[in-house]
């Protein structure tokens, strides 16, 4: 993995990051996961995406608020 920034902003409090495409029933399918921090400042990820260690690097700079 390159040292690519994955994480790709779309508010304040909101990221996305494109997964690799899986095999759904034959048919290639891209997977996607959406970051949001939440009022306490905790992170929520939804749904997972596979996670390697550039991408947790990623989010760990995002930190708790």
């Amino acid at each position: 993995m390159s040292d690519t920034q994955r994480l790709q902003a779309i508010g304040d409090s909101l990221w996305l990051v494109e997964g690799e495409t899986v095999s759904f029933y034959g048919f290639p399918y891209p997977t996607r996961a959406a970051i949001a921090r939440l009022g306490d400042g905790a992170l929520w990820i939804w749904p997972p995406v596979k996670l390697d260690a550039a991408l947790r690097a990623e989010i760990d700079r995002l930190g708790a608020r």
